[in-house]
């Protein structure tokens, strides 16, 4: 006798627990890939891994996004208010939800890695007795590394062979400092380029 195929694909690879937002992870300066910090309530899901096509790659371009794996999950309501997912000890972007309409939904996931961190410099808000600005405050945030290019550039910084440096924020770290320190130097910010919640930033180092 025959086995019976099963009447809906097996989700069996793993459980994804996915998240709305990341809870304390979502605080100014926090490291969003810490899994310790994903405190706000969770969804787990069963999923199976997906294979990448062509047509997903000519997504995401058109899109706008990157991912590194692509699960199957059911279609919960949850699927639709996803940003984070967390997949043993991994924190991922939910880059982009892809629907089935037969009860199914793909999600493209990007890994979260921290850099390291550059402090962020701004005035403090005081003044001298003539009007000039005086005092500075510091906020550490992290630097995602992209396909390591963070890395590289966080590295190319400290070991000061960079006169200008890119890095990458989450929008709700940066306030619009105009300048930030990395490796014991000093940036100028001279661009801005913000997409998707992340801001890439680019400094040029200050002349001594």
């Amino acid at each position: 006798m025959l086995s019976r195929r099963p009447p809906f694909p097996r989700l069996v690879d793993g459980v994804a627990l996915l998240y709305e937002d990341g809870g304390a992870s979502a605080a100014r300066g926090a490291d969003f890939s810490d899994a310790s910090l994903l405190t706000s309530p969770a969804t787990p899901l069963a999923f199976a891994h997906a294979s990448s096509r062509q047509t997903d790659m000519e997504l995401a371009t058109g899109e706008g996004f990157a991912f590194e794996r692509k699960v199957r999950v059911r279609d919960a309501p949850a699927v639709r208010s996803a940003r984070l997912a967390l997949i043993g000890p991994d924190v991922f972007e939910v880059a982009y939800v892809d629907r089935d309409g037969g009860g199914y939904a793909y999600l493209f996931l990007d890994q979260l890695r921290s850099a390291g961190t550059v402090s962020l410099v701004a005035d403090s808000g005081g003044c001298d007795d003539i009007g000039n600005p005086v005092g500075e405050s510091r906020t550490p945030v992290h630097v995602r590394d992209t396909a390591r290019a963070g890395a590289q550039a966080m590295d190319a910084a400290r070991l000061g062979v960079a006169r200008s440096v890119s890095v990458t924020l989450r929008e709700r770290d940066y306030a619009d400092e105009r300048r930030f320190e990395l490796g014991g130097r000093r940036y100028d910010v001279k661009s801005v380029r913000a997409a998707n919640g992340w801001a890439v930033v680019t400094g040029e180092r200050e002349l001594a």
